[in-house]
């Protein structure tokens, strides 16, 4: 995977990052697994909860997505 991120905040319970992605989808039986909440926007959004798997299924080249996640 190739991706920029670009942390624009961060407290002991918020980080907000820029993420630049140049490419197309998740590698093939890559999931993400992470320790925090995540709300996702980019054109629409999408919450998703500590550890719950999610990839990205297709998304266009230099795709910016803007990340808030929430520490628990």
């Amino acid at each position: 995977m190739n991706e920029q991120i670009t942390v624009i905040f961060e407290n002991e319970r918020l980080r907000v990052e820029r993420i630049q992605s140049f490419w197309n989808q998740s590698p093939e039986g890559f999931w993400y697994n992470q320790a925090d909440d995540e709300w996702v926007h980019t054109g629409d959004h999408y919450y998703i909860k500590a550890h719950e798997r999610h990839r990205v299924a297709y998304a266009i080249d230099d795709c910016e997505w803007l990340c808030l996640f929430i520490k628990r």
